[in-house]
């Protein structure tokens, strides 16, 4: 083993020979290096400490505080990406600060997000100084955020309107399918129980005849063209449009004509007494589908409602200008299933947010978020004038309210005698899409 001294001298470039053996002084070097190594770790791990004192703990928590480390927009105002992102149970309510955000992500249609604000705010909703949104849904959304302002132009000229008759319209092929089977339980618990609970209101029932007279008064009346006319109700040469297509147009025509209420046979369940629901005050009924939309299963208004009349208009131009210019593509007289839907509930929400609530950015497809806040404003901000509520069950809606013994009866007994089924798989066939 060298001395202290040894080493030193040759560290130092002195003359003093080294005594020790050469394995001996291998061995010391070996060993001085080691511990050079342990100071120079220990240096760095404490440097980058001092720098980065909370990186570890950051990186494990990352997954459960998303919503509050995402790129921020203003005060508070983070984007989420995904459903596990959201807070549970979030308030989501944007300020006009960030409304030109929203409109600019409401035109991406690709995009999925949702612009979420942590911070409290009183529980009232004031519409025309917030704009209210919920989480996103695991379910598909196509619009980012959702502008809620009721429309007072609108609100004027439904306070305009002449009082909501007492009416009951319903599209059925057989006008007296209730007199014929009185026996069958969903008969029983829906247009029965409808008449019994609610015997001042008028009950017509309309059969494709009835349904293709109001098309052809619409014609005369110049609300659609005699070409549409034809297209609809078919002649000598034409075959007719599918019964969904007139039946969803015909529906629109009895509310602007007679006003009422419209219900789809089978969504006519439990009804309850709707002399409660629909005050001296009320002009029109909007409830929405669990939370995706606005039902179109459920129309309610005083006649001459410029909704309905809008939604004519609407479904005209698809139908007669969505071709390149032309009318639908058909197939001995049939649209495509995708043309039948984009006719109906995506449509109809979309003129709805355009004409109520003076958002022409909703589509209408796919689930709508924020609709339950919708539902919300019309609750707290035109309740006197406009109805609304919420389909849950066939127990629970809008037309029912539960109670003891309630259940969700099935139409299909009523439909395999009328030897009536679906009609997409109908509709693919006839255009060779299915089997």
């Amino acid at each position: 083993m060298p001395s202290m001294k040894s080493i030193n001298s040759r560290r130092g470039g002195g003359g003093t020979p080294i005594t020790s053996s050469l394995i001996s002084s291998y061995s010391l070097w070996k060993y001085l290096l080691l511990g050079t190594f342990i100071v120079l770790a220990s240096l760095s791990f404490h440097l980058i400490h001092q720098v980065f004192p909370n990186s570890s703990s950051s990186n494990r928590n990352n997954n459960h505080s998303d919503y509050q480390s995402g790129e921020s927009f203003s005060n508070n105002i983070v984007l989420v990406t995904n459903e596990e992102d959201t807070p549970p149970n979030a308030v989501h309510i944007v300020t006009n600060a960030t409304k030109e955000l929203q409109r600019q992500n409401i035109n991406e249609e690709k995009s999925h997000h949702t612009v979420v604000e942590n911070t409290k705010l009183p529980a009232t909703i004031t519409a025309t100084n917030t704009t209210k949104t919920l989480p996103s849904s695991p379910k598909k959304r196509e619009e980012e955020s959702l502008v809620i302002n009721i429309s007072p132009n609108y609100l004027q000229h439904l306070q305009s309107l002449g009082p909501f008759p007492k009416k009951l319209h319903i599209l059925f092929p057989h006008k007296d399918y209730y007199k014929q089977h009185p026996s069958l339980p969903f008969v029983q618990h829906s247009i029965l129980r409808f008449m019994e609970l609610n015997p001042t209101w008028n009950v017509t029932i309309y059969n494709d005849a009835d349904m293709d007279g109001i098309i052809e008064r619409a014609a005369r009346d110049d609300m659609i063209s005699m070409e549409e006319m034809r297209l609809l109700l078919g002649n000598e040469t034409l075959s007719a449009a599918h019964p969904v297509e007139r039946a969803d147009l015909a529906r629109m025509l009895i509310i602007w004509y007679h006003g009422g209420m419209y219900v789809d046979a089978d969504a006519l369940i439990n009804p309850k007494q709707f002399d409660k629901v629909f005050l001296p005050t009320i002009k029109m009924c909007l409830p929405i589908y669990l939370d995706i939309n606005f039902a179109q299963s459920i129309l309610c208004s005083s006649p001459k409602n410029q909704l309905y009349l809008e939604m004519i208009k609407q479904m005209s131009k698809r139908r007669m200008t969505s071709n390149k210019g032309g009318p639908l593509e058909r197939r001995d007289g049939w649209a495509t299933t995708n043309a039948l839907f984009s006719m109906g509930p995506p449509l109809f929400n979309h003129v709805i947010f355009d004409l109520v609530f003076g958002n022409s950015h909703v589509s209408g497809h796919g689930d709508i978020p924020g609709i339950e806040d919708t539902m919300r404003v019309l609750q707290e901000e035109a309740s006197g004038v406009i109805a609304t509520g919420q389909f849950h069950d066939g127990c629970h809606s809008f037309l029912a309210d539960p109670f003891e013994g309630c259940k969700d009866w099935e139409r299909g007994e009523l439909y395999k005698l009328y030897n009536m089924s679906g009609w997409t798989k109908a509709v693919k066939r006839r255009w060779g899409l299915a089997t």
